[in-house]
């Protein structure tokens, strides 16, 4: 009986721990794209790439998924989240503007 109320112990210390680490990213946190004539959800797997670690069929599955679209054709002024969060958004856009030294 002590073994198996160790073990039940240890076991809800990972789990504890578990949610704490590997918490997943809220909505709130990813980045928001305004899409303009002509933009698909395959270009926007393309310009994020860098900054999204999943495959571009994964990437158009996802988007799909977490905005309800039916299907992957998209229209002017519509606003979509991406897997992209707002910190890996900033970062990079704060790179493209660094100092590079003198000229």
């Amino acid at each position: 009986m002590v073994v198996s109320g160790r073990s039940y112990y240890i076991c809800l210390a990972f789990v504890i721990v578990g949610l704490i680490l590997f918490h997943g990213v809220s909505d709130e946190e990813y980045a928001t794209v305004h899409i303009e004539k002509g933009d698909s959800i395959w270009a926007l797997a393309e310009e994020y790439t860098a900054l999204h670690t999943m495959s571009k069929p994964d990437f158009i599955q996802w988007v799909k998924e977490n905005n309800q679209l039916p299907t992957s054709t998209l229209e002017p002024g519509q606003q979509l989240i991406i897997p992209v969060t707002m910190k890996q958004l900033s970062t990079e856009r704060s790179s493209q503007f660094a100092y590079t030294g003198a000229e």
